[in-house]
């Protein structure tokens, strides 16, 4: 099966191998694709506070991706564990950008955490389509 709504979205995908710095590129750009559509659908169908709530989310994703670039980049120079001070970090991240999104409304929260969650629908999609190592002649 050919992967073209993939490539749409992902141009510089098939360009590169899948280093650890493609991975990230294309990580932020998916949730810059994605938050910025759930932006404009909230903002303009929902409420003003849901939008904010998904800016709000889409800059703790995007300190998350930071985080784990910089985990990764420690992590290439001397084989090691992930450290649970990078999972706490990582973490209230997303608890400080959701507990002080829920000071405004509950449309912030709730925009918030889907803006937050949009990092883990990235990796999802691209668990999906590094499949069979990413092979372009993928029979599923």
């Amino acid at each position: 099966m050919r992967r073209r709504i993939f490539r749409a979205f992902f141009p510089r995908f098939d360009l590169k191998a899948m280093t650890t710095e493609a991975l990230l590129k294309t990580s932020v750009y998916g949730i810059i694709y994605l938050n910025s559509g759930l932006f404009l659908i909230g903002f303009f169908f929902f409420s003003h506070p849901f939008g904010y709530g998904v800016l709000a989310g889409t800059a703790a994703a995007l300190m998350k991706v930071w985080v784990y670039a910089e985990q990764t980049r420690r992590m290439e120079k001397k084989t090691q564990y992930v450290s649970a001070s990078a999972f706490f970090l990582r973490y209230s991240i997303d608890a400080l950008a959701m507990g002080i999104s829920a000071f405004f409304s509950i449309q912030t929260l709730l925009g918030c955490f889907f803006g937050t969650i949009s990092l883990k629908w990235v990796m999802v999609w691209l668990s999906f389509a590094l499949r069979n190592g990413g092979k372009k002649d993928d029979p599923q």
